[in-house]
């Protein structure tokens, strides 16, 4: 059985972004979106339960005995890792996210240069949608060291877990992780703004007490980023909404016209050539036409205020892949099945 450092160091190697330790398969890894077995030897209960035990340590291995699952960030050998423990079918597993140590900037990631127009504002709300795997938290540390390089202030990151660990330049960057800095999300954004942020980050907006408590803080003079599990610029609006009760959307809507600065909507698409990925996005910087159209609960039409805005900064999903099939960037086939 290889050691974990084997398999750690094979990863990165490789420019794996995930690795599974499952009892009854062996170890895979995912490159480019798709996994693939490092070997032939299947792991045994025991041999899956060695591996996770030494990637948590004593103390994390004890709370998932206790919990059944946990999410945390770890550094093993200088690179760090996002984990996923869990049990399954009796025994434990895990799924470990490789974290880049670099934060690339929006250049070196192929993103809209105007995203530094939205992290130049000292209030409102910021999102990043995709599904998992999208590069968001990629994009959000791009943001987070535009703002840590160009302005002095606070930066605040509320994470579950840490996936980047920021180093001071111009701001002062304080890091929490839920679990182990503050109980939970909606307990650190009640106590945040005694905190003196001027920017807060928050890793995932998972209920509407975390969106509720975030276009607060949006609202009394702090720039708020965060992200969503949502594949357009209109679902995000509509998922917003629709996680509140019927009684309250009409304030929710109005308070999220006025706090809404932009939306990037990102996927990854399969690169033409080599074997990468190409990031391919939907971005709207909201103007007054957008904020109107959530105001009076016209969600159905932002999709065509976007492809009508591109004059003002706005791109298209589809805008953009046939920007980067014209660039030989992906295929059109590629296009075709990522663009839907």
């Amino acid at each position: 059985m290889r050691s974990l450092e084997q398999i750690l160091r094979g990863a990165i190697a490789l420019k794996a972004s995930d690795i599974l330790f499952s009892a009854g398969v062996p170890v895979a890894y995912r490159v480019h979106g798709k996994y693939g077995y490092i070997d032939s030897e299947k792991l045994t209960a025991d041999d899956s339960g060695a591996y996770v035990h030494e990637i948590l340590g004593d103390e994390l291995f004890e709370r998932l005995k206790a919990e059944k699952e946990i999410d945390t960030s770890i550094r093993i050998n200088g690179y760090n890792f996002r984990v996923g423990a869990f049990t399954h079918m009796g025994s434990y597993a895990a799924s470990l996210r490789v974290l880049s140590n670099k934060i690339r900037s929006f250049e070196e990631l192929e993103l809209p240069q105007s995203l530094a127009d939205l992290c130049n504002y000292s209030s409102g709300l910021i999102l990043i949608t995709g599904a998992t795997g999208s590069g968001k938290s990629t994009t959000m540390a791009a943001m987070l060291d535009y703002i840590n390089s160009t302005k002095n202030g606070h930066i605040i990151t509320i994470e579950d877990p840490i996936e980047y660990v920021y180093e001071s330049k111009h701001s002062i960057v304080t890091q929490k992780e839920v679990g182990r800095d503050t109980l939970s999300f909606k307990k650190s954004l009640r106590a945040v703004l005694r905190e003196d942020p001027d920017v807060i980050a928050i890793g995932e907006m998972r209920d509407p007490e975390t969106i509720s408590a975030a276009i607060t803080c949006a609202e009394t003079g702090h720039l708020v980023i965060s992200t969503l599990h949502t594949s357009s610029v209109s679902g995000t609006v509509a998922r917003i909404i629709d996680a509140f009760d019927s009684s309250l959307q009409a304030q929710i809507r109005t308070q999220l016209s006025m706090t809404l600065r932009g939306v990037i909507s990102q996927r990854l698409i399969p690169a033409a050539v080599g074997t990468g990925r190409v990031v391919a996005y939907e971005y709207a910087p909201f103007t007054p036409a957008l904020r109107a159209l959530i105001r009076t609960g016209k969600n159905h039409m932002i999709a065509g205020q976007i492809q009508l805005g591109s004059g003002e900064g706005m791109i298209s999903l589809q805008r953009c892949i046939d920007r980067l099939v014209a660039e030989g960037k992906i295929t059109p086939e590629a296009a075709e099945i990522y663009g839907k």
